[in-house]
């Protein structure tokens, strides 16, 4: 076997590596490109800047040439070993290592917001009706995403919020909190001195709180094997009715895309906790891979109705960037990660849960067909059309180790051939030392590595699967952990390939079938292992794509961006992260809302005011940053757009510091004996657990516009209520600059929308607690007060409009008159606001900017239009 055919069966310089189970798949080699010659390194530098000077910027993020790890169908490997003489390994590598990272590349010729700037709405839940236009700037902050438009916007108070798990209350936190400021701080220092002497039988205990909530995983599965859970499953057929309500729910879905998919998963990992130890590795990425296969498997229902393109929510497969492109490689992936048939279950479940909390859009027959639980369409096809195929997937590999040349041949070839442990040593010794007389190129990345410490790793991980392959699935624990010992040396990813060829020629299998077996083995061990490198590589690419577009806006010198690229990666290789200076935070602020989609407002973007507070980490601390934020925004002649950003979210961290209120001011919803709501309806979810979870006692009488208090959660702690001060919390009355009757209807809103809920992402890092803020338009509000507290009717009834027929224009007339005194109220209190028509000028008066800059302006028209 060549080195180019095994670089074919299982190349692991792709930074993601493909899975491809698929057996009618072909491979082809990757085309060659020229690339410009780099300087030569001495192979006795250890320093990581040469190492990732050379290798970390030429990953796929840069369209890279090398090819992904794919893991073949074991059947089809016999077409990948011929030919043996067509490929120079070293030549290749020495090529990869001439790369340097493409500073001229013009960023015109990418997306609009391909330079990793993002600013994601994190789980929140509007009215289900709010579907119409919302202009402030404040209220269109940009969720975007580098494959597609997808995108939201948050109205005023007017948003439900559930991105919050609300953890049962403890007898060390249940008194009041309506104490003063001094008595909380010392019961929360109270509750973190308990927390930290807690036993694990209480870590336990709260993980078991966690999992009381609407869905859990069925009684009657727990305890059951793999082989009978997935024979639980029950696969249907769908009626074309059953199959537009599918698609269209998938439609309406993807609005919210990001909101949806951080609800479902961390939603499967209350359920199941053994499902994030499952995908550890690759816990940044499963989102995005479950959305993929969620994708491909509702949009195969209906293949024709995808030929049409549409204007934000297309296709995301066939995507080049993308490392599965079709059901089968995503569903080898999760089986090879160890996704069992529970974690499903635990996914369909949480699957139901999304689709009822975290799903804007659905009406009335999206909603009926949840109400039918385990019988409903939807539920019917997570079932038959996403866990069937991952079942199919996981059988076939656990059975494929069953059977020869892997039950016996294998096992014994290896222990005929390394009969005893110092043969076993010796073998990972002279391995390596082959290795690196053969690829000379090698030597850079393993002369600062621990030989002896590989070698045993490398030896001792090939004796414990080959001497029982039968059950390889049990070892892929083992090759998490190896993989995190080659991250922690610093070997690349796409070194694997020359690995796993030398790998074979070593070995010397005694009949063709066991090599192709071994090689199959080493594709699946490789790609396992690389995981923990890749992580740190796709984490490079990103902040490689937004330091080239942050530079060419900086007019930065090359040489500038190469010592600002090599800090970072200095610190990735460190900690698995870095940070960005408060001049790279600002800049990626203001850019995350010039490029915000859905905002009509953008025209002030280059006036953000950016306070950096990622210092501060006590919660009450951050809570008076919270108030100075409020105080700023509101202290001038006008509304000052403010956003405050705290702490990043760490490596791995499930959540960062967060607040569960999507406004900082909003109101609560009472739901009453009878059914009816006093209130926001959009936040009864929100209200009955902070009164009934944390002791929130709500002011006496309560009225249809009490403010609720500020939920702050930091990590690994219990939530913490604050409520602002009046000083801090500015409302406006509504009155009628005509009709003094209008003020006797007692209505009111908050002054300045400040949101609470974005995550801001920049260059691959999350900011999920970066509150901010911009103004209102008057129909917002005059929407929020006519279709969310119904007030319609009795805003006619004091203009004398006839309701009883829709042929007087009732609703136009009325929903006017509350744009009219909505914008007079905020006028006369001295608050900023504007009519949608002068945003609308506006906004064209910023794409002519834009167009003079140079900037396409990315927007979704229908929504800008609307």
């Amino acid at each position: 076997m060549t080195d180019n055919e095994f670089a074919q069966v299982c190349p692991v310089a792709h930074h993601h590596g493909a899975i491809t189970g698929k057996n009618n798949v072909i491979v082809k080699k990757p085309k060659e490109e020229s690339t410009p010659a780099g300087p030569t390194t001495s192979p006795d530098n250890k320093s990581i800047e040469d190492l990732y000077s050379t290798t970390a910027s030429n990953t796929n993020y840069a369209k890279s040439k090398r090819a992904s790890l794919k893991v073949w169908s074991f059947n089809k490997i016999d077409a990948l070993f011929k030919d043996r003489d067509k490929f120079n390994a070293s030549e290749a590598a020495k090529k990869n290592l001439n790369h340097k990272p493409d500073f001229s590349t013009s960023p015109s010729s990418r997306r609009p917001n391909s330079a990793g700037v993002e600013l994601i709405k994190t789980v929140k839940l509007p009215d289900k009706d709010d579907k119409k236009k919302s202009s402030s700037p404040a209220s269109k902050l940009k969720f975007s995403d580098n494959n597609s438009n997808r995108s939201t916007t948050s109205s005023s108070p007017d948003n439900n919020t559930h991105h919050y798990h609300n953890p049962l209350r403890t007898k060390e936190n249940s008194d009041s909190d309506t104490g003063t400021t001094n008595s909380m701080r010392e019961r929360y220092k109270r509750r973190k001195k308990t927390k930290k002497s807690s036993s694990s039988s209480k870590r336990r205990k709260k993980v078991k709180d966690h999992k009381q909530p609407l869905y859990k995983i069925r009684t009657e599965l727990v305890g059951l094997s793999d082989r009978k859970l997935i024979a639980k499953n029950i696969v249907t057929s769908f009626t074309e009715v059953e199959m537009v309500l599918i698609k269209e729910a998938w439609h309406k879905i993807q609005a919210w895309k990001d909101m949806f998919m951080e609800a479902m998963f961390y939603r499967a990992i209350l359920l199941t906790p053994s499902f994030g130890d499952a995908i550890d590795i690759e816990f940044e990425s499963f989102p995005e891979y479950l959305h993929g296969f969620l994708d491909l498997a509702a949009r195969a229902l209906h293949p024709e109705t995808e030929q049409v393109q549409k204007e934000a929510y297309r296709a995301v497969h066939p995507h080049p960037d993308k490392e599965f492109n079709t059901m089968e490689e995503y569903a080898d992936h999760f089986a090879h990660m160890a996704v069992t048939p529970i974690h499903w279950y635990s996914l369909q479940e949480a699957w139901m849960y999304a689709l009822s909390t975290h799903s804007p859009y659905f009406e009335e027959p999206e909603r009926t067909d949840l109400s039918y639980n385990q019988n409903s369409v939807l539920y019917r096809f997570f079932g038959s059309c996403v866990m069937q195929p991952a079942f199919t997937a996981y059988q076939q590999m656990h059975k494929l180790f069953k059977q020869e040349p892997f039950l016996t041949q294998i096992p014994e070839f290896w222990k005929a051939s390394v009969n005893t442990p110092e043969r076993v040593l010796e073998m990972g010794q002279n391995f390596y030392e082959t290795l690196l007389e053969k690829y000379p190129s090698l030597l850079h990345f393993f002369s600062s590595a621990d030989m002896d410490h590989l070698s045993i790793h490398l030896s001792k991980t090939l004796d414990i699967v080959f001497k029982s392959i039968y059950d390889f699935p049990n070892f892929i624990p083992i090759l998490k952990n190896l993989g995190q010992t080659h991250k922690s040396a610093m070997i690349p990813s796409w070194t694997y390939a020359l690995i796993g060829s030398h790998l074979i020629e070593v070995l010397k299998c005694p009949t063709p079938e066991v090599e192709r077996a071994v090689g199959y083995v080493y594709s699946v061990l490789a790609r396992i292992q690389q995981s923990p490198i890749l992580a740190e590589e796709k984490l490079i690419g990103e902040a490689e794509k937004w330091l080239k577009d942050y530079a060419k806006e900086m007019n930065w010198t090359p040489e500038a961006y190469d010592k600002r690229f090599l800090e970072i990666c200095n610190q990735v290789a460190s900690s698995g992260t870095y940070s960005h200076n408060s001049e790279e935070l600002e800049h990626g602020a203001k850019v995350a809302w010039r490029n915000s989609v859905k905002c009509i407002g953008r025209i002030s973007w280059n006036t953000l005011l950016v306070r950096d507070m990622r210092h501060v980490i006590d919660p009450f601390k951050i809570f008076e940053e919270c108030k100075e934020h409020q105080k700023i925004a509101t202290g001038g002649a006008s509304i000052q757009s403010v956003m405050t950003i705290f702490a990043p979210r760490a490596p791995r961290q499930h959540w960062g510091t967060r607040f569960w209120n999507s406004q900082f001011i909003s109101y609560a919803g009472y739901l009453n004996d009878d059914g009816t709501i006093l209130g926001d309806p959009g936040k009864v979810s929100l209200t009955q657990a902070i009164m009934h979870q944390m002791n929130w006692k709500p002011p006496t009488p309560r009225t249809a516009f009490d403010v609720l208090p500020l939920v702050l959660q930091l990590p690994g702690e219990d939530p913490i209520l604050f409520e602002f001060p009046k000083e801090y919390a500015h409302q406006v009355e509504i009155e009628h600059p005509t009709n003094p009757e209008f003020k006797n209807l007692g209505l009111k809103w908050c002054a300045v929308p400040t949101i609470s809920n974005f995550n801001f992402k920049l260059g691959g890092i999350s900011y999920p607690a970066c509150p901010f803020n911009g103004w209102f338009v008057d129909m917002e509000i005059a929407r929020n007060l006519y279709e969310r507290y119904d007030k319609g009717r009795e805003v006619a009834k004091i203009f004398n409009i006839d309701t009883s027929t829709e042929g007087m224009w009732w609703r136009q007339r009325v929903y006017t008159e509350l744009c009219c005194a909505v914008g007079y109220s905020f006028k006369k209190s001295g608050f900023s606001m504007v009519d949608a028509f002068t945003a609308s000028s506006q906004f064209m008066t910023h794409c002519k900017r834009e167009r003079e800059a140079g900037r396409e302006v990315p927007a979704q028209w229908s929504w800008i239009g609307g």
